[in-house]
C-alpha cells in the first residue's frame, strides 16, 4: 500500500513539473513573438507616430469604405466596428500594411 502511495506521489510530482515546464515554455514563445513583432522597424516607426484624425478619415475615405464602408455590416471586406478593442496596434498595422483579413 505504501509503495502504491509513493508511486501516486511521484506521478503527481511529475505531472506538476511538466504543466509548469509546458506553461513556461508558451510564456516564453508568446513574448519571443511580441519582441519580434514590436522589433519590426516599420511597426516601431508607426508606433512613435502622433495620428491626425482628420488625415486618417481622408486615407480611410479614399482606400478603405469602398470595401469595409462606415456601418457595422461587412460589406467586401470586413467591418471595421470597434476593432481597435479586439487587435492589437501592431495587428492592426500588420493587417493594414499585409491587406490580408485576419481573425487573430
Amino acid at each position: 500500500m505504501t509503495n502504491q502511495f509513493t508511486q501516486l506521489k511521484d506521478f503527481i510530482r511529475q505531472l506538476i513539473a511538466t504543466l509548469i515546464a509546458t506553461i513556461v515554455i508558451v510564456l516564453i514563445s508568446v513574448m519571443s513573438l511580441y519582441l519580434y513583432q514590436v522589433s519590426d522597424l516599420y511597426v516601431k516607426n508607426v508606433l512613435s507616430l502622433e495620428g491626425d484624425v482628420n488625415k486618417g478619415r481622408e486615407i480611410f475615405e479614399v482606400n478603405c469604405i469602398g470595401c469595409n464602408g462606415l456601418e457595422v455590416n461587412e460589406s467586401l471586406g470586413p467591418s471595421l466596428y470597434h476593432v481597435y478593442q479586439h487587435k492589437s496596434k501592431i495587428k492592426l498595422i500588420h493587417q493594414v500594411t499585409s491587406g490580408k483579413h485576419c481573425l487573430c
